[in-house]
């Protein structure tokens, strides 16, 4: 399984950037979800930004999201936004599992 992930430390932020190898993009679809870990108290929000729209959420304990986001115009690139909103010190693993860009006619990974 693909997967991109992110290692949050307590009061943790990141921006990421990616770029998509065609700007023809139809669809991004995959899983957000914390990795196992052994603070249970950690909360992620995230933020994706694609083609001028946002998709975001909150990720608490054992909980994800399925993304799959129609998009309507050219996608050069996909920002990710986390963020650590809880107060443990403890270290969390934000996951995006299965990432992909479907085109028209058939699909592709990042």
């Amino acid at each position: 399984m693909t997967s991109f992930r992110w290692r949050l430390p307590g009061g943790a932020r990141t921006d990421t950037t990616l770029r998509a190898s065609r700007d023809d993009v139809s669809m991004l679809t995959g899983v957000v979800r914390l990795g196992r870990s052994v603070c249970p108290a950690a909360s992620v929000t995230w933020e994706l930004t694609l083609a001028g729209q946002v998709v975001d959420g909150v990720l608490t304990g054992d909980r994800s999201a399925a993304l799959a986001v129609t998009i309507s115009a050219p996608l050069p690139e996909v920002r990710l936004r986390l963020r650590r909103t809880d107060t443990a010190s403890c270290a969390v693993e934000f996951r995006w599992d299965e990432p992909d860009l479907d085109v028209p006619a058939f699909s592709l990974p990042f």
